[in-house]
């Protein structure tokens, strides 16, 4: 295996090379580019447009139906039911018709599932491109709207479903005669099955509808780790969470010990991150019962600048930000 530098751009980076380059300024952009904000939001007329764009690169089966799911999870932790889709779809050359059928059956298939309409697009075959490569946009419409930037000291954290999910589909498709072998046909199973369990538009809406809700947060690339230096960084805060209280779903922990990945640094889109006034906090689980979804209280944000993690013998360390995510471990093995 080796490892490169592979993922999100650091921030200090997107700081000086990025964020000062945006354009004319427009009085109509609400929330604009900024360190851990998963979506812009448009002022429109009596409403707010919420808007996202992600792109697939480390998954080369299902990427139709990851590509719509991941933007989609960007507009509605941002408050936004996603209506509205947009793909940009780069194939390498000599891609089989066939497999773009597929490809665009997925996208068909996630968006009538999230009730979202495609509108538009790009598609071409792209020369020295070694995989197919999605970037998606979705937009949605809300009255109100979240970021990651308004979390508070004392707000409690709350994680649904748990960490690593989309890691852990990503590896179990690419890895699977592999994963088999070691852990037999039944974990991997349920690993292929996590791909059911990546959206959390039905979660970020739910929350959405608790008057305690101060922010909410995608945690994607870097996973937990990286999403929660990212609400951090974005709202100038700090937090405290508990280790024993970060949900691993069992076929996430049995891949992820078989091929010694770090859970928390793992791609984690299917968890939902949400911070909420301490009186709100049983409310806001409160809404989540009738998902179905496991839901936990993590942690609680801190004044401190520090992100801290209490481990399980009950010591205090510094949680490490991620420099990339886990799953670059493997880019060697995954398909291309």
């Amino acid at each position: 295996m080796t490892r490169g530098i592979y993922g999100k751009v650091p921030t200090h980076i997107l700081n000086k090379t990025v964020f000062p380059f945006l354009g004319i300024e427009n009085r109509d952009v609400v929330v604009g580019p900024g360190p851990g904000q998963d979506a812009a939001v448009l002022r429109l007329n009596d409403k707010f447009l919420v808007a996202s764009v992600d792109p697939i690169t480390a998954a080369e089966e299902d990427i139709g139906w990851l590509a719509v799911n991941i933007s989609a999870n960007d507009v509605a932790v941002s408050g936004a039911r996603p209506r509205w889709f947009l793909s940009n779809i780069l194939l390498p050359q000599g891609f089989d018709n066939r497999r773009l059928g597929s490809v665009v059956a997925e996208l068909h298939n996630a968006a009538k599932r999230l009730e979202i309409t495609v509108i538009g697009g790009h598609t071409e075959w792209t020369p020295q491109l070694k995989k197919p490569i999605i970037a998606g946009t979705c937009l949605g419409l809300t009255h109100k709207y979240f970021t990651s930037s308004t979390a508070h000291p004392g707000d409690r954290i709350i994680l649904t479903k748990g960490v690593g999910l989309e890691g852990t589909f990503v590896l179990a498709r690419a890895l699977e005669d592999k994963l088999v072998q070691k852990l037999g046909d039944g974990i991997v199973s349920e690993a292929v099955a996590l791909r059911e369990s990546i959206s959390i538009v039905d979660e970020a809406m739910a929350l959405a509808q608790c008057e305690g809700l101060t922010a909410m947060h995608d945690p994607t690339e870097g996973g937990l780790a990286l999403g929660l230096h990212e609400l951090a960084e974005a709202s100038n805060i700090g937090m405290e969470v508990t280790e024993s209280r970060i949900y691993v779903p069992e076929p996430v922990r049995r891949i992820s010990e078989a091929l010694e990945v770090n859970t928390l640094s793992l791609l984690s889109s299917g968890a939902l991150m949400a911070t909420v006034k301490p009186e709100y906090a049983e409310e806001a689980l409160a809404l989540l019962d009738p998902l179905d979804v496991h839901a936990e209280i993590i942690g609680r944000i801190t004044r401190s600048p520090d992100c801290i993690m209490v481990k399980r013998d009950g010591s205090r360390v510094s949680l490490p930000k991620p420099t990339s995510d886990e799953i670059w471990k493997f880019t060697e093995n995954l398909p291309t």
